[in-house]
């Protein structure tokens, strides 16, 4: 007879083990990618499949809304990988997924890229690999900013990008509401430097001091779509640096240094409403501008002084300046200013000739007392602000919005503490770059080191974070503050760095940031001084090699002696140098490969005699994608090319090291690259090139010409 009891527990004891075995399989986890398309499989075996992303970096950041992905995958024994997705999306393969590519969307903000693996085995690793893109835009020169409330954000000018930029007052993320291109090309921007919001007709009212046409923009903020309201001439408004609107008369204020214009809104009629002729108070240097509704005025800040222009007659009164009432607290070059009801104030942006710290200062309206709202180390340390130039008044979130540089400041009404709220900066805002120049590897700790003109110092850069940490700075013992070339030298513990403003090379200790003179002037009577531009190690001989004026010269590592090892009278006159720059060792061949900016040539100096040969110009071995002004230089020895850096032509160029044929590896992407310094990241195939223009570090994918932003 049929057990039906035995048959029962039989299948549920199956169903049992089945449930075990499907869980087990899915590895108890879920999908970072967050994506529908993630590979999926039922079973697992005991050896899993690996990948890694080899570009973009574990940390960088872009301006484009998509990013080509490149990496590479592993399988375990006999079991091949059958598929790589990146965020749900199909990688593709030439070599059964060894190297793979994709190309992933980005939204703005930050962006986790999630690499999933599967093998012939049905293994399935749902988070194989990671890595973050931010997605923002790289501003150039931020200028006036109003709050957009109804949209919640605030609208940013920068005079550079000839844009309109939208900050999101939630996180931060910026977007491009109107540019010369978004959304279309209609009505132009030339040079704006006002902005103000016209909430009740649905825009912004952009002025524009440009060459061609001067007027005042509306911007429609929904669409961006830019018009001209009115025209004026230069006659009639010479110098705008701020407008406000007033409502009540339909019309705007301009601050034009030495008169308050107004603009009809209607007829776009330009009338002036004080000035010199209008009111016995001497405007001087008008640079930002208040409206106080209320009390029928405009507030203006006026180098020592706050003046009230009266909305109806134009009579300018002084309300108080650095000595009514009795006041130690002097601004001298007062920037921005806002109206803030609530506390009785306006808040003034003080930038003073002194060096006691840029500051935002608090002024009653009733008597005049200042005080330091933030700014200057005010109310903490961290207060500190670089170079702000406008405020507004976020109201609803309590707070005042800050320009300061290309950053964007939250600044509490009450307590004036200041955070950074949106930045174009990666990972964070620490030791940020100004004009970085030259860059090498420093293997030893995962790093680059970067050498920054302006803050006279060595900025090292960590390569997974991007974090940036200060080696070196201008307060160091045998500081310096011109100089161009950076290397390694690793035996001896320290980097070495070619100094412009005192002739000669620099020593600086690698773990404790101390630097010395380590070869100073020029001890070689034919060429004087020293003014070293390159500079590279020549491990094999124990020497550096560092590019002259015309000549390549030899530092002993021990002594600092110093030799000539090619120049006109070494050994001969054939293939002179003209202006060498970039310098790099191609040990193989016992030779150096210099840049020559000036013939936009590749020269190869013999090690031993100092020969010199062309390896590629623009006739040789052809006239195929010529250099231009090529400044760097480094080795890509694993595929047989040295990579050159053009400004000219903005592009990583490679040079094959037999032939001195050239190919385009990346040209005229964004971000630009500007670069006076390259060197590799080989394990990567990344080439880290310095950005003078971005104040940043750029990566490039030697593979695929992909760039992005590594730290800035």
């Amino acid at each position: 007879m049929f057990n039906h009891f035995f048959c029962r527990v039989l299948i549920s004891k199956i169903s049992i083990m089945l449930a075990t075995l499907s869980l087990v399989a899915c590895g108890g986890g879920s999908n970072n990618s967050g994506s529908s398309n993630a590979l999926t499989s039922s079973t697992q075996s005991t050896t899993t499949p690996t990948a890694k992303i080899m570009f973009p970096p574990p940390v960088s950041m872009t301006e484009r809304d998509i990013i080509l992905v490149r990496g590479t995958a592993t399988k375990h024994k006999d079991y091949g990988i059958v598929g790589v997705k990146v965020n749900g999306l199909d990688a593709n393969t030439s070599d059964n997924y060894a190297n793979w590519q994709v190309h992933v969307p980005l939204i703005s903000g930050m962006n986790k890229l999630t690499v999933s693996v599967k093998d012939s085995a049905g293994s399935v690793v749902n988070d194989a690999a990671t890595a973050n893109v931010k997605r923002t835009i790289v501003t150039s020169r931020l200028s006036d900013i109003a709050i957009d409330s109804i949209h919640n954000r605030a609208l940013v000018i920068d005079e550079d990008l000839k844009s309109v930029i939208a900050i999101d007052l939630k996180n931060g993320t910026r977007t491009i509401m109107s540019n010369n291109s978004i959304p279309d090309s209609i009505n132009v921007f030339s040079q704006p430097v006002g902005i103000t919001l016209d909430a009740s007709n649905n825009r912004a009212l952009v002025l524009d001091d440009g060459y061609g046409v001067k007027a005042l923009f509306g911007v429609n903020l929904d669409t961006g779509a830019r018009s001209i309201i009115a025209t004026y001439t230069y006659l009639e408004i010479s110098n705008p640096r701020a407008i406000a609107l007033d409502t009540t008369n339909n019309r705007i204020l301009v601050a034009d240094m030495q008169a308050v214009v107004t603009i009809d809104l209607a007829s776009g009629a330009v009338k002036a409403l004080s000035n010199h002729s209008t009111s016995n108070t001497y405007l001087n240097s008008l640079s930002d501008i208040a409206l106080d509704a209320a009390n029928n005025r405009a507030l203006i800040p006026d180098n020592g002084s706050l003046i009230a222009v009266n909305l109806t007659s134009g009579v300018a009164v002084k309300l108080f300046d650095n000595s009514t009432p009795e006041n130690k607290l002097n601004w001298t070059r007062p920037e921005g200013i806002v109206l803030d009801e609530k506390h009785n104030r306006v808040l003034v942006v003080d930038i003073p000739y002194e060096s006691i710290g840029n500051r935002i200062i608090a002024v009653d309206l009733t008597t005049g007392a200042r005080s330091i709202f933030t700014g200057g180390g005010f109310p903490n340390e961290s207060s500190v602000l670089k170079f702000p130039s406008n405020i507004a008044l976020n109201e609803e979130n309590n707070r005042v919005l800050a320009v300061d540089l290309n950053e964007i400041l939250t600044i509490d009404l009450v307590s004036g503490e200041s955070t950074s709220f949106s930045n174009h900066h990666i990972p964070n805002t620490a030791n940020t770059f100004v004009t970085p120049q030259s860059i090498t590897l420093n293997p030893g700790r995962n790093s680059a080191l970067v050498l920054d003109e302006i803050l006279a110092g060595i900025i090292e850069v960590d390569l997974i974070t991007g974090e940036r940490t200060l080696l070196s700075g201008s307060d160091d013992p045998n500081g310096f503050n011109h100089y161009f070339g950076l290397a390694i030298d690793a035996s001896n513990n320290r980097v070495l760095a070619t100094n412009r403003s005192t002739p000669g090379i620099s020593a600086i200790d690698l773990k404790s940031g101390q630097r010395s003179v380590f070869s100073m002037g020029h001890s070689l009577t034919n060429v004087n001084p020293l003014h070293a531009n390159g500079i590279a190690i020549d491990v094999n001989n124990n020497r550096a090699l560092v590019t002259d004026y015309s000549s390549v010269i030899a530092l002993d590592l021990a002594t600092g002696a110093q030799t000539i090892v090619s120049n006109s009278g070494q050994p001969n006159s054939e293939n002179l140098f003209s202006y060498p720059f970039g310098i790099t060792i191609d040990s193989p061949k016992n030779r150096a490969l210099v840049v020559d900016f000036n013939l936009k040539a590749i020269i190869a100096v013999n090690l031993t005699n100092g020969t010199r040969t062309i390896l590629s110009d623009s006739n040789k071995p052809n006239t195929l994608n010529g250099l231009y002004q090529p400044f760097a230089i480094t080795l890509d020895a694993s595929h047989n090319r040295a990579l050159v850096v053009d400004n000219g032509l903005d592009a990583l160029v490679a040079v094959d090291l037999t032939t001195g044929a050239r190919s385009i590896i990346s040209v005229s992407q964004n971000p630009n690259i500007s670069s006076f310094g390259i060197t590799l990241d080989a394990a990567h195939d990344i080439a880290l090139v310095t950005s003078e223009n971005s104040s940043a570090i750029i990566a490039i994918d030697t593979i695929t010409g992909e760039r992005a932003i590594l730290s800035k």
